[in-house]
């Protein structure tokens, strides 16, 4: 299949799973639009399996693309042997945290965990969602691009049909266990249909296959340190938020929770809606990393500039319409509660993380052609310096600013590590600095490729160059097929 067609598979896919995942979010954001401790508790549970997933996927996910792409062990021997790991280091995974939760708890005077039947879902899930990326992967893999898209759209499908059943029905409004129960449910289902619906390409029972499993944790670990830092850079300031702001504001112990929650709420509803431009180049990360594995350099310098400088042009173009949208269509969603609630916290984080995730959507495309390229080392130094530089500026900003001072934190972050990341791959490639930042007429060509085709009686035919830039149009269309 060619790339722009697994490109606009993977990218409808994309569109669907956005609108129902973000649907999903603003239904339950109007559910509690007046609770804001309670909306930021409901995000502070539902980020903790992909945390725990990032830290223990050992990047297998991307060991069995590359492995397997490139012919050197079949899907059979990689996807048991990726089971067999999903299994019991998931579990190893779940044991050892709910320990550490325990000491916590138990060293901690005031410190209190969620309930077991709340927390415990949570815990376990990770085993299940190892299992369907390892699976979903080689399914990426083998070229089922369809199949791909579709596992990770089942989830977001079900996630909001069974949190309404189970909030107003089984749990008597109680977001937390609705909310942790609807996460759980489709990821055990899908995790079980996955590997049924794999069957006859890597078999059911787990395996183990030494070799196969030495060279690709030789090979996945500098890649899952990229992903773990990629996840703990998205996602640990929301908890350090919490902590640090809570034990620099002067406030009764009865506050602390309600306002560690409302802060978490302000920046988490802020990042949702500045990573909605991250979806574009989501979706090109996938098969571009399946795409340039399968490349030579020359070929795939070509072809990732004209992918990275639109990926930016689209983030800018989204950035613009989201400052400008974002308050009248929150006013109307959730009426008064966005005035008295919400709009003070949250516009100024959001203004704060716009420029950053604009720029690092640069980063995303060229750490995929890095990876793929096997730059493993220079991927994990840029996001290395984000998660640094990150952690830094929220010990810094955070206790004065809350919500605001960890959006600069994470603006300035992405900005350091999208400098790096587009410095290592312009000394590794020799490509220029404005073939990667500065979107070109001739690359509107491709846009129109999104379209439904019409004939054209001047078309040139399919690979001629263009008259007004013979050379380098010619080269971006044939690239971009």
């Amino acid at each position: 299949m060619r790339f722009k067609t697994s490109f606009l598979i993977t990218l409808a896919f994309q569109v669907l799973i956005l609108a129902i995942d973000k649907g999903a979010g603003f239904v339950i954001w109007w559910l509690l639009g007046d609770d804001a401790e309670a909306a930021g508790g409901v995000l502070l549970l539902l980020n903790l399996p992909a945390i725990m997933v990032a830290v223990g996927n050992l990047g297998l996910a991307a060991s069995c693309v590359y492995f397997v792409q490139r012919k050197e062990v079949t899907a059979d021997i990689a996807g048991r042997s990726s089971m067999t790991v999903a299994i019991v280091w998931g579990a190893l995974l779940a044991v050892v945290l709910r320990v550490v939760l325990e000491i916590w708890v138990r060293t901690t005077p005031g410190a209190e965990l969620p309930p077991w039947t709340m927390l415990t879902p949570m815990l376990v899930l990770p085993v299940f969602l190892l299992v369907t990326m390892y699976r979903n992967y080689l399914q990426l893999a083998t070229g089922s691009i369809v199949a791909f898209n579709v596992t990770r759209l089942v989830p977001s499908l079900c996630f909001l049909p069974l949190f309404l059943v189970l909030y107003f029905v089984v749990t008597e409004r109680d977001a937390y266990h609705a909310a942790a129960y609807a996460r759980f449910v489709p990821g055990v289902l899908v995790a079980i249909g996955v590997v049924i619906a794999m069957r006859r390409i890597v078999r059911m029972t787990p395996g183990f296959d030494r070799p196969f499993l030495r060279k690709a944790l030789g090979f996945g670990w500098r890649a899952n340190v990229h992903a773990t830092l990629t996840a703990l850079n998205h996602r640990i300031d929301l908890y350090l938020l919490g902590g640090l702001y809570v034990v620099a504001a002067v406030l009764p112990e009865n506050e602390r929770l309600a306002a560690m929650q409302r802060e978490a709420a302000f920046y988490a509803y802020a990042m949702t809606l500045a990573e909605l431009i991250w979806h574009f180049p989501e979706a090109l990360r996938d098969v571009l990393f399946a795409k340039v594995a399968g490349m030579d350099e020359d070929d795939a310098s070509e072809f990732t500039p004209v992918v990275a400088r639109n990926s930016l042009f689209v983030a800018v173009l989204g950035a613009i319409a989201i400052w400008f949208a974002h308050a009248p269509a929150l006013q109307l969603l959730l009426g008064e509660s966005w005035i008295t609630t919400w709009a003070a916290g949250l516009t100024p984080a959001l203004f704060w993380l716009l420029p950053g995730t604009v720029f690092y959507t640069v980063a995303k495309v060229l750490q995929s052609d890095l990876m793929a390229r096997h730059h493993l080392a220079s991927c994990n130094f840029a996001t290395s310096a984000v998660f640094v530089t990150l952690v830094g500026l929220d010990f810094a900003w955070i206790p004065a600013h809350g919500a605001r001072g960890a959006a600069m934190a994470s603006s300035v972050a992405y900005l350091v590590g999208a400098v790096l990341t587009i410095g290592v791959y312009l000394r590794s490639t020799r490509v220029r600095l404005l073939d990667v930042l500065l979107v070109r007429p001739g690359d509107f060509a491709h846009y129109r490729g999104i379209l439904p085709r019409t004939p054209h009686k001047n078309a040139a035919p399919s690979g001629t160059s263009s008259p007004k830039e013979p050379g380098r149009a010619g080269s971006d269309r044939r690239s971009i097929q």
